[in-house]
């Protein structure tokens, strides 16, 4: 079953949404999204890049780009955290965990985020070196 969550902090919220395909996050100032990333998909990730074959967002990402680590058939909302982190430049910086373990990071004004289950660079996440 799909989620839709927030987490707030400050001015700065957080909505991570799952739609039952594949989950993203989005970092908000105010009403504005400033910082996205991919965070998962749901099932085997497409062979195919889905944003070239008239596919509608939000886009599961495609093998050529994800670990191919199976998260499993569902995520409970219960699942997902937060941790917010101060750092220089853009003063904050929004860890997402699932299970407990970091799996993505957004920045103000930077799109796309980062993300641990990716293996290269691509539309829908950079790949993170170290973010914590």
């Amino acid at each position: 079953m799909g989620f839709l969550q927030g987490f707030d902090h400050e001015n700065w919220r957080v909505i991570v949404e799952d739609d039952d395909a594949v989950a993203y996050a989005y970092l908000l100032d105010g009403d504005a999204i400033v910082s996205d990333v991919w965070l998962y998909n749901h099932g085997p990730d497409p062979l195919e890049r889905p944003w070239q074959n008239g596919a509608e967002m939000p886009f599961r990402n495609p093998a050529e780009f994800t670990s191919g680590d199976d998260i499993g058939e569902s995520v409970a909302s219960s699942a997902v955290g937060i941790r917010w982190l101060a750092v220089d430049g853009p003063g904050i910086r929004a860890e997402i965990r699932l299970r407990e373990r970091p799996i993505a990071w957004l920045e103000p004004g930077t799109r796309p985020g980062w993300s641990a289950r990716v293996t290269k660079d691509g539309p829908l996440a950079k790949r993170a070196l170290d973010r914590s």
